[in-house]
């Protein structure tokens, strides 16, 4: 497991305060608290709808209900009294989901489609319990994934500032017609300007992925980097332990559901010198989990620098102001030349007449 990636599963499963989203885990995992050893997983109920789900994925029409479980695992040395509810789902400035606070629900969204056996149950130790819920889209359903996150917290914490909580996220699609769509913009590049042209530079390549359709995407992307001849340039990633944005390292894009955008930020470490600027095109490809063998067409965006340092820059003005300035003496040099070669204007002598 990367470095980033323990990260992110370190701030889930210690305690987090609920006035700001919580990170979301889609497959099986446990919270621990800080203070005991209080432990619990979830993960999707095997079933009819398959076994080792990553993640919960029902599908049905306008006004149909389906069914589906989670299994929720007692870790610990004692019993725990769990509450278990249902909030809206996005995605944090990383690409990691996001899960918003109890009651934290927009009118008509797919929250209000979900419904739980119970709303607070008792796992012995080390046992675990199957929880059932329904979900119902209403007839007027937009066609598409309806993304929310099933949640579970201990119940009676006597400090309500502290949110002990585990979750999964789900997707609800409803029949319809389906168009995925995604696209890649404010492709931004910035680089080392060293005084000597020819060495190598590190940069930062940034980049938006949006999900511009109705379905959930999975992505990939490409980076080539060009000077101003076109040549291609070598370059390599660095590391960049920042967890406020996503960091790129050659892998997968985040899943991003409808609606769904993120910053892409790609450490660039040892670029070989460009000649006077510096452009990174980016190609991004997507395939919607819709068909698995269905790939969308790849879609670009470009962005560009001067790659040249302020002494290069100090230097070609006077090599630019100089030239200038010779092209202006030899205009008037060739201009007064011409000018003396000219003959002279003769008035013809009048004839004397004797009177």
């Amino acid at each position: 497991m990367s470095t980033r990636a323990r990260t992110r599963l370190a701030a889930f499963v210690l305690a987090l305060t609920t006035a700001a989203a919580v990170p979301l885990l889609g497959e099986t995992a446990a919270a621990a608290s800080a203070d005991e050893q209080v432990t619990w997983g979830i993960r999707p109920a095997d079933g009819p709808l398959g076994t080792d789900r990553p993640t919960l994925a029902l599908e049905g029409a306008p006004g149909s209900q389906r069914s589906d479980a989670v299994l929720i695992t007692n870790y610990s040395e004692r019993p725990l009294l769990l509450d278990v509810y249902v909030t809206e789902a996005g995605i944090a400035t990383d690409g990691s989901a996001t899960a918003g606070a109890q009651g934290d629900a927009l009118p008509g969204s797919s929250v209000e489609w979900v419904e739980l056996a119970a709303d607070r149950i008792e796992v012995p130790i080390g046992s675990a319990v199957t929880l059932p819920f329904t979900v119902s889209p209403p007839f007027d359903a937009e066609p598409g994934d309806h993304a929310f996150a099933l949640l579970t917290s201990l119940a009676g914490e006597g400090d309500v500032s502290v949110d002990r909580r585990l979750g999964i996220r789900g997707y609800v699609r409803v029949g319809g017609e389906l168009s995925p769509g995604i696209s890649v913009s404010d492709v931004s590049i910035e680089s080392d300007l060293p005084a000597d042209p020819f060495a190598e530079r590190d940069g930062v390549l940034s980049f938006v992925v949006s999900n511009e359709g109705n379905v959930r995407l999975q992505s990939t992307a490409a980076i080539t980097l060009r000077d101003l001849l076109g040549r291609e340039l070598e370059w390599s990633t660095t590391v960049d332990d920042r967890t406020d944005v996503f960091v790129w390292d050659g892998g997968p894009l985040p899943v991003l559901g409808p609606g769904d955008r993120v910053t892409v930020v790609v450490p660039l470490a040892d670029i070989s010198a460009p000649a006077v600027t510096l452009t990174a095109d980016v190609l991004v490809e997507a395939h919607a989990f819709v068909d698995p063998t269905a790939v969308l067409d790849p879609v670009r965006a470009s962005g560009w620098m001067l790659s040249v340092g302020w002494p290069v820059l100090v230097l070609a003005a006077i090599v630019v102001a100089g030239l200038a300035y010779l092209v202006i003496r030899m205009i008037r040099r060739v201009r007064t030349r011409t000018a003396g070669a000219e003959p002279s204007a003769s008035v013809p002598a009048q004839e004397e007449v004797s009177v």
